[in-house]
């Protein structure tokens, strides 16, 4: 039976997408060469990053902060890494007769239905949705647009991927660029941080890639990068050419998306880096979650970790309090879901929230939302104290791997799972809580 789920999804706020997207013209043979090459890289690349070691004598990257050169960083010269948009395959000159025909039926339909083309336009009360979709042996990043006021959701636009996605993150800051872009890092299965650009359909190349591995090489030179599955990313929207990440390997690595390789390497875990986040407004300051049940507090311009909280299970997810600059909120592989403080260095409060791991955590002032392997999603009254629960949803996507909240509207949220008739689907809170009980029951046992 083919695999099929929703490993990972990211919301992008209205206003940033270009109504309409640039588009890049592929052949056939090269579609179906791109399919191929995603087809061999998921199936070999578990395999072969295991059998490689990390290179602790490597140059280029500092077990120290220190790297962030932030006061002259306007200074250095800029370093182009780009792949660009320009490097991209294009309509082959030479393409063979039938797809020289394709290509003119197409121009035809263009031609005769202008309202397709409105339809495809990105309005800017649309959010889009990136959504890491695991089909088979095919991954594809698909661009979901939801429209709030219509409850319009559907697919604009998909990427084929070559590795499994497993984190995703927004970013704005395009090297040599002096406008922002609406950009997507995809880290997964593999080492390698791919970075695509939103505002571009049909692409073959991601636009920029962090790290490059090799299997008959350690590192091919210094933008090397992690050697194992890249697990979370943050960027840091204070230092808009930073971007952190958390690898299987043990380790944290800061980039520099100007110069496209890491400045930074923090290698104090003893267990794989799952979760990471940066503090809404200490620059320096990042909190990550790993499978050894620690909660770890950076600071990265010194490299040295803070403060550490022992859990009760593998730390899965983790992200600052909103209404806390000193706490942090925790959900862990035994279904807990905790509050850290770093001033005492304890938990102030841990619940069993979930029968099963805790495999999404969002949250504003007011409440919390979580969701688990045990296919449910539930909220959470936030008062200052203790949370207590508001109510249960049983979504029927299956076992839940991903949720995330509208950053518009903390009632709306997308979430992901991995039943193979239905596994994403975007809610409101707000209705799903004036749902009558005995639903959620009848739906259980219709996805029984």
């Amino acid at each position: 039976m083919d695999k099929n789920f929703i490993p990972c999804a990211k919301w992008i706020k209205r206003g940033i997408a270009k109504a309409k997207p640039e588009v890049v013209k592929l052949t056939k043979k090269e579609l179906k060469g791109l399919v191929n090459k995603a087809k061999d890289r998921v199936l070999t690349t578990a395999e072969s990053i295991r059998t490689s070691t990390q290179d602790e004598g490597e140059p280029g990257v500092s077990d120290a902060g220190d790297q962030f050169n932030m006061e002259d960083y306007d200074k250095e010269d800029e370093v182009q890494s780009l792949i660009g948009i320009g490097n991209m395959m294009s309509l082959d000159e030479e393409s063979d007769e039938s797809e020289t025909e394709s290509q003119a039926e197409e121009e035809e339909d263009e031609d005769e239905d202008d309202s397709d083309k409105e339809d495809d336009e990105i309005k800017p009360t649309d959010n889009l949705i990136a959504v890491g979709h695991v089909y088979g042996d095919i991954s594809i990043l698909e661009v979901y647009v939801y429209n709030e006021e219509g409850g319009d959701l559907y697919v604009h636009h998909d990427v084929m991927l070559p590795t499994i996605p497993l984190a995703l993150e927004w970013l704005s800051y395009v090297p040599s660029q002096s406008t922002p872009g609406n950009l997507l890092a995809m880290g997964g299965m593999s080492p390698e941080i791919l970075v695509w650009d939103l505002d571009v359909t049909n692409t073959l190349e991601p636009l920029l890639q962090l790290g490059e591995f090799s299997e008959t090489k350690k590192y091919q030179h210094r933008n090397h990068g992690h050697t194992d599955a890249v697990l979370d990313l943050s960027w840091n929207c204070q230092l808009p050419h930073i971007l952190a990440s958390g690898s299987v390997d043990r380790s944290v690595l800061l980039w520099d998306l100007g110069k496209a390789r890491a400045v930074s390497q923090f290698k104090q875990f003893k267990e794989k880096v799952q979760t990471l986040e940066w503090h809404p407004s200490e620059v320096n300051v990042l909190v990550t979650g790993t499978c050894d049940r620690k909660v770890q507090l950076l600071d990265c311009r010194i490299g040295e970790t803070l403060t550490s909280i022992k859990v009760d299970g593998e730390v899965e997810k983790v992200i600052w309090h909103p209404s806390s600059q000193f706490s942090a909120l925790i959900g862990t592989s035994k279904g807990t879901l905790g509050c850290a403080d770093f001033r005492t260095k304890k938990l102030v409060w841990a619940i069993n929230a979930h029968e099963e791991e805790v495999t999404g955590l969002a949250a504003d002032c007011d409440s919390i939302v979580t969701s688990s392997t045990d296919q449910t999603v539930k909220v959470w009254g936030l008062s200052g104290g203790e949370p207590t629960l508001r109510f249960t949803k049983h979504t029927g996507l299956g076992e839940l791997h991903t949720l995330q909240m509208c950053p518009e509207n903390s009632n709306i949220i997308c979430v992901g799972g991995s039943k193979s008739s239905k596994n994403f689907s975007v809610y409101n809170l707000s209705e799903m809580q004036q749902e009558r009980p005995d639903m959620e029951t009848e739906q259980q046992e219709e996805d029984t």
